[in-house]
């Protein structure tokens, strides 16, 4: 037997383990994707909504997602220390915001969902296996 012999249960063993991988790699895309978007609605409520908006913020930020998308592991950095910073601000003012709930439902409503979706997507970018193949996988 040489050493390039591969036995059958080998070749079970690596089919396998490569779609467990690719199974991964496709959550982790969809997750991506589904933060993403997510940003995305943001970043156009935020232009639609604001009174005065800073183009150069809003294509840094697409720019931002693109790269997150493709793969590059500071940006996913970023995003989470974005995450941790926007949570632990919007915990902040939680109490002042539960004083003003009768006055804008809407803005309450869309208040908490960011503040979920930043808790969401650093627990998601931090510690999710199938996020990491991905951008272990877009990398290279």
């Amino acid at each position: 037997m040489e050493i390039n012999d591969i036995t059958k249960q080998q070749e079970d063993d690596l089919k396998e383990y490569d779609q467990r991988h690719k199974h991964d790699y496709v959550k982790g895309e969809m997750l991506i994707y589904a933060i993403t978007a997510v940003y995305l609605l943001i970043l156009v409520l935020t232009v639609v909504f604001a009174e005065k908006t800073d183009m150069f913020k809003v294509i840094f930020n697409i720019v931002l997602i693109v790269a997150l998308v493709k793969g590059v592991a500071l940006v996913r950095y970023l995003y989470i220390i974005a995450g941790i910073i926007s949570t632990i601000k919007c915990l902040y003012i939680l109490p002042e915001m539960l004083e003003y709930i009768g006055i804008n439902n809407l803005f309450i409503a869309i208040y908490f969902f960011v503040l979920v979706f930043s808790i969401l997507s650093v627990i998601l970018l931090i510690f999710n296996k199938d996020i990491k193949e991905y951008m272990y996988m877009e990398r290279y």
